[in-house]
């Protein structure tokens, strides 16, 4: 199970080395997430993923403070500002940043296109913690983060057990700085009929949607009540358009990695902290 740890090292940077460790260690990185953070926004993800529907269903509206949480590249950070307008604010919410994506990062920051009203801002988080003031936060997102989507304490591995105890505290602490109210966002992958047949490496790299009462079970535990499900990435267009994708010559540059990301089965769920949602003006 230790293996699932690998995408939230790759992708999320939950476990990365910070800028300031040895700089040979982090350029032995850098090959494998600059490729991932530069597919994770290529423009013909839009064509699988439909940032721009997925955030209204959302329901992200001007004037909100959102956290994407493990936002890597931002691919949902920077539509998400755009919704909320000058009056909201989104916080791209990373663990130990490393410095080339901090970088890349920051060179998209300063794009007029990107982020017209100059409202994201980096928060570096613990892994057990999004150190987020109490209350702050009217949404976050979690998307591909693999965040339990298991029940821990069926797995016979201890360091995993260790692992899905610290991605609990982490929720929680989320449940903590949302708004009575709030919602928490969960965009995730689900297994498909190739992965339970073991047709592919996939399992390596990301955590699989395998049972959906389980995930639910799970963010009830941290305080969260299901409030729906949606079928953005469960209709048959989206599989007719992952089909496509695949025929698309990006896909075929792409390495074996990022194919199976970009081009996989999802399951979209909206959790609330319940509470009596403050009125805006």
């Amino acid at each position: 199970m230790i293996k699932i740890l690998f995408f939230i090292t790759v992708i999320c940077s939950l476990a990365i080395p910070s800028p300031g460790d040895n700089s040979a260690e982090e350029s032995s990185h850098s090959p494998i997430r600059k490729e991932v953070w530069e597919a994770m926004v290529i423009p013909e993800r839009d064509k699988v993923f439909y940032p721009e529907e997925a955030i209204g269903l959302m329901g992200a509206v001007r004037g909100d403070i959102i956290a994407d949480v493990g936002g890597s590249s931002g691919y949902f950070t920077f539509p998400l500002a755009r919704a909320v307008g000058p009056e909201g604010k989104v916080y791209l919410v990373e663990h130990d940043l490393p410095g080339d994506l901090e970088r890349f990062l920051r060179g998209r920051l300063v794009d007029p296109g990107l982020n017209p009203y100059g409202n994201i801002e980096i928060v570096r988080n613990r892994s057990d913690d999004i150190t987020l003031p109490e209350e702050s936060l009217d949404m976050a997102l979690l998307c591909c983060v693999g965040m339990l989507l298991v029940d821990g304490e069926e797995l016979a591995d201890p360091a995993y057990r260790e692992h899905f105890a610290t991605q609990r505290k982490m929720v929680e602490s989320i449940h903590g700085a949302l708004k009575p109210g709030g919602k928490l966002v969960l965009i995730e992958l689900r297994e498909e009929e190739r992965d339970r047949k073991g047709e592919m490496s996939f399992e390596k790299f990301f955590g699989l949607v395998r049972d959906e009462k389980a995930v639910i079970d799970n963010y009830a535990k941290a305080g969260f009540k299901l409030e729906r499900t949606c079928d953005l990435y469960s209709d048959p267009r989206h599989f007719e358009s992952i089909r496509s994708f695949r025929k698309m010559p990006v896909y075929r540059h792409l390495s074996p990695l990022m194919r199976e990301l970009l081009a996989h089965e999802m399951i979209f769920f909206i959790f609330e902290k319940p509470g009596k949602k403050e009125i805006r003006s």
